[in-house]
């Protein structure tokens, strides 16, 4: 079936749908968007790790092979990727995200209802506010359910427009779903944002994969001298509160043992 440019907002969107189904006409909607997920992030994370270790992932690079073999026009999924780095280069907002609502891929039964790109700007600059840089505390956010990265985005952006340099903040982007969380990864990677994408569930807090993006290993994550001077400063202040406890707790031990045996002598008294 044809994908009519009605179906989306904007152009690049279609041309981007349209390759995902030029390059096999024989697979399912859902089948193409999700493949070019994998391959996406395959490419991206690959050369993390390269930049990383010096060396490829054997695994990332056989699922890449294994599945850009299937496909009869594998091309149409390069040409696919550049139309979506093309839009990202004129704004970064979540295209991947937008597509899939587009082409009503979305799993409806799993929750993913995805926040418009501008209810996601206005929230950021609801929560960010005037926020400046801190040159003595690197700023952390954190996304517990990401999506395709949307709120992320939008949080970068509005960080972007305060002043903020990559080295100024980092973000946490987590999602329970492994193609979600490939989404944010390619989004964020594109976009040169610090973070580290994580396919896990927020709440179990059990994790199976997580990935810095390539600014994010340009510029890690190391606490500033203030948060270290701080973090030992809450060490040293928990250790006098465990002492003080344990001290308590002798004093009440004591005390216990005096009443036990004042109330035995007594007994004996006449």
């Amino acid at each position: 079936m044809p994908m009519k440019s009605t179906w989306f907002s904007r152009k690049p969107h279609h041309e981007f749908a349209k390759c995902l189904r030029e390059a096999d006409y024989g697979r399912s909607t859902w089948e193409l968007y999700s493949d070019f997920l994998l391959l996406a992030y395959s490419c991206l994370v690959q050369s993390v790790h390269k930049l990383r270790t010096g060396e490829l992932n054997t695994t990332i690079e056989e699922d890449y092979l294994r599945t850009i073999k299937r496909y009869k026009n594998p091309s149409k999924m390069s040409e696919a990727m550049a139309h979506l780095v093309l839009a990202l280069e004129v704004e970064r907002y979540d295209f991947l995200g937008t597509v899939a609502g587009e082409l009503e891929i979305l799993n409806e039964w799993h929750g993913q209802f995805f926040t418009p790109s501008e209810v996601c700007k206005l929230m950021a600059r609801m929560t960010m506010g005037e926020q400046q840089p801190d040159p003595e505390r690197r700023l952390t956010i954190c996304e517990p359910a990401s999506g395709a990265g949307a709120m992320c985005l939008a949080v970068a952006g509005v960080l972007h427009e305060n002043g903020f340099a990559p080295w100024n903040y980092w973000i946490t982007a987590i999602d329970v779903d492994v193609k979600m969380a490939m989404a944010t990864y390619i989004q964020l990677t594109l976009c040169g944002i610090p973070a580290n994408v994580i396919w896990g569930n927020t709440l179990s807090l059990k994790i199976h994969r997580d990935e810095p993006t390539i600014v994010g290993v340009l510029h890690p994550y190391r606490p500033s001298a203030t948060e270290r001077a701080e973090a030992a400063a809450r060490a040293a202040l928990d250790l006098e509160k465990q002492a003080a406890a344990a001290q308590a707790a002798q004093q009440a031990e004591l005390e216990a043992r005096i009443r036990q045996n004042k109330g035995q002598l007594e007994l004996f008294a006449f």
